[in-house]
């Protein structure tokens, strides 16, 4: 009897063994039911570029809303994604630097040899202007000038396990991007927004929790700029100087009331819609050019490797990486409170077409 029952025993454990079986861990499983991000309920408009953001766990204050946002309001006209046309009364803001950023390299620069002047380029530590806000530069930096430039802005952050990474990368080759923020983010993020400031990246306003300005009261309307804008100067010492409007929406009114320049895009990457590396790259790819405001989302992996890939690509095809100040004030031209910018103003063709090599920072 007992051979017999062990001759079935071990029947069973071969089976066992050879099909195979095996089950996922809880955790791969959870992935795949909820996605990399538990905590943030996403849902997308068809019509824009931008995502509406409702954390359902921890996130402050009201829901982003769901529907697709208006394109007209009662007394003003009302862009998303795509105004054209700007107010011209509006106040200027203080742009100038207080210092002149200056070239701390030993790049030995020939007309065959490729140079790496953008790896060692140094601006001076962030200042406030008179406002209180980062004090931001006026035209290109001396080793962009005559080159093909590109700046990248990242919207929706920040997110530890991603930004960080980003921060990362970006500090490898020198880049120096825009971070546009949703203030409920920062909240236990702030040395992360404070090592933006500290690596020479560039401050933005992306409201408090995402909502559609055009469809908010003044008094709403100036409590998201504000809230966001009180968060990040805890964490800096700075407010941000530039704002982006969520989902691109923006009239009039709301230009007024917030009184920053309004920094747009025209290259989006749709990172949001594909989260896929190689769909980001295909689209850049095929439609970059000179003067190009890129838009990402460091709230995404695909994203975040997206960018790890394309800074040493477009160096090698001769770009240069600006921040979003410099491109676009590239004709010298300070920015305007109230005022729309999607890209590089106009500039004589690029005279420089060598690749910079793609060297990092040890």
């Amino acid at each position: 009897m007992n051979k017999k029952f062990l001759g079935i025993l071990i029947v069973i454990v071969f089976a066992v063994f050879t099909t195979g079986c095996h089950v996922p861990p809880r955790s791969f499983v959870e992935r795949q039911l909820v996605g990399s991000e538990e905590s943030v309920d996403y849902e997308h408009q068809k019509d824009n570029t931008q995502l509406v953001i409702g954390d359902i766990n921890s996130k402050p204050g009201t829901v982003a809303p769901t529907t697709t946002p208006s394109t007209t309001t009662s007394n003003s006209t009302t862009s998303i994604a795509s105004e054209t046309t700007t107010p011209t009364s509006l106040p200027s803001t203080t742009t100038t630097p207080t210092s002149t950023p200056s070239i701390t390299t030993t790049s030995t620069s020939s007309a065959s040899t490729p140079t790496n002047t953008q790896l060692t380029y140094s601006r001076p530590p962030a200042t406030a202007d008179a406002s209180g806000c980062q004090t931001m530069f006026v035209g290109l930096p001396e080793y962009a000038e005559g080159a093909k430039i590109v700046s990248l802005t990242f919207d929706d952050g920040p997110r530890p396990d991603t930004t960080g990474p980003l921060l990362d990368i970006l500090k490898t080759y020198n880049v120096k991007a825009t971070f546009c923020m949703v203030g409920w983010r920062i909240q236990g993020n702030e040395a992360l927004v404070k090592r933006m400031v500290d690596e020479g990246h560039l401050l933005c306003n992306h409201s408090w929790d995402h909502p559609n300005l055009t469809e908010l009261t003044d008094e709403e309307v100036i409590e998201q700029i504000t809230k966001t804008d009180n968060a990040i100067y805890q964490a800096t010492g700075l407010k941000a100087p530039l704002i982006r409007p969520p989902y691109g929406a923006y009239d009039d009114n709301t230009n007024a009331l917030i009184d920053k320049p309004v920094l747009m895009w025209n290259l989006d990457t749709r990172d949001w819609e594909s989260r896929d590396t190689d769909e980001i790259l295909d689209k850049i790819n095929s439609e970059i050019k000179s003067g190009d405001c890129l838009l990402f989302h460091d709230i995404y992996e695909p994203s975040v490797e997206a960018v790890r890939i394309l800074i040493p690509q477009l160096m090698n095809q001769g770009y240069v990486f600006v921040r979003t100040d410099e491109l676009l004030t590239a004709d010298g031209t300070p920015l305007t409170n109230g005022h729309v910018y999607h890209q590089a103003p106009i500039l004589p063709e690029p005279t420089s077409t060598t690749g910079i090599v793609a060297q990092v920072n040890e």
